[in-house]
């Protein structure tokens, strides 16, 4: 699901929908599934602090679903409705346009890397400690959907950016399912 819970940016629903699923389709996740919700600055700002301990609002956040948390009865009542989720990606709106502008990109683009890279995150990546493995494999997914993105540009030098932080509650080690190559 696709859920818009900012008014500052406009957004095309329906198409960032059909680029999920796609991100679906590439990531050969079968019967796996995974929410995105757009927000403002204020609401990743506040969930920054919240989860990240960080003071400042970021472009994405992951959320991992985790079957082993929580009460075993809610986790029975539910697993039947949620099997099969991964988790959910939160994606600033805002900084998502100030970004693509920084970058020369369209929004519609950036918000296509963004729902792609939260993915990946649901599913075990970590860019921040893998070594480039995340970021090779999000340019190689970018290419076979066909988005051209800054971070594709530069992906033969070394790039000169901002860090950017993104949520990634505790996740069990070793948690990359089976992610074409």
């Amino acid at each position: 699901m696709i859920y818009n819970r900012q008014r500052k940016v406009r957004l095309n629903i329906k198409r960032l929908g059909g680029f999920a699923l796609e991100v679906t389709g590439g990531l050969e996740l079968g019967q796996r599934w995974f929410d995105v919700a757009f927000v403002d600055d204020p609401e990743i700002l506040r969930l920054n602090r919240e989860f990240r301990h960080t003071k400042r609002p970021t472009d994405v956040l992951s959320f991992p679903w985790a079957w082993d948390e929580g009460p075993s009865k809610v986790r029975n009542i539910f697993r039947r409705e949620l099997e099969g989720f991964l988790g959910d990606v939160i994606i600033s709106a805002e900084t998502a346009r100030r970004d693509a502008s920084e970058e020369g990109i369209t929004l519609d683009v950036k918000l296509r890397q963004l729902v792609l890279h939260g993915a990946l995150h649901l599913l075990g990546y970590d860019h921040e400690t893998d070594n480039g493995e995340m970021q090779s494999l999000e340019n190689k997914l970018l290419a076979r959907l066909g988005i051209d993105t800054f971070e594709r540009r530069l992906a033969p030098t070394k790039m000169k950016r901002k860090k950017q932080v993104k949520a990634q509650p505790p996740v069990a080690a070793g948690a990359k399912r089976g992610l074409p190559a």
